[in-house]
């Protein structure tokens, strides 16, 4: 194994990164697709319950893509905010345009559902960024964290001595 201050190691960064940026793009383009074909059926601005799922859904959605993608990508625990950060980075910078031409690129959609549609945007993207902060064994995953947490106990009981905060070691 190179060490993480390698050439192999730098080269390996890179490389991650640009796939998570890449796949940042293409997840955007599908996105925006999609809503440009179906958005008016997922944010109507009169139904308000069926924004209201399409909101709580995004969550979860999100959420495991972004697992889904740390996992294909063999993303370590540890460097999961920066992926996270480099999955939402193109598709944040794409929206801002896109949001600005709303009525044009989504002409399918009522020109009414525009705030709906920037506020599910900072929700989704908020959501993938949490991923790179809350471990996967708070999710119903499994994650480096649990071994950790049983290092750091007093005893055979499995009480924490204190003395370091939950996650860290």
């Amino acid at each position: 194994m190179s060490s993480p201050l390698s050439r192999e190691a730098a080269v390996d960064s890179r490389t991650q990164a640009a796939a998570l940026v890449g796949t940042g793009v293409g997840l955007w383009l599908l996105a925006t697709l999609a809503f440009r074909l179906v958005g008016q059926f997922l944010l109507p601005p009169d139904d308000s319950s069926r924004v209201a799922i399409v909101f709580v859904t995004t969550v979860p959605v999100m959420a495991m893509l972004a697992f889904a993608v740390y996992s294909l990508l063999d993303v370590p625990p540890d460097r999961r905010l920066t992926a996270a950060t480099l999955l939402v980075l193109p598709g944040m910078v794409l929206d801002a345009i896109v949001v600005t031409t709303f009525e044009w690129v989504f002409a399918n959609m009522s020109p009414a559902a525009g705030s709906t549609f920037g506020g599910l945007l900072l929700l989704a993207y908020a959501s993938v960024l949490l991923t790179g902060i809350v471990p996967l064994t708070y999710v119903g995953g499994s994650d480096d964290v649990t071994e950790q947490a049983t290092e750091h106990t007093d005893d055979a009981t499995g009480d924490r001595s204190g003395n370091e905060p939950v996650g860290e070691s």
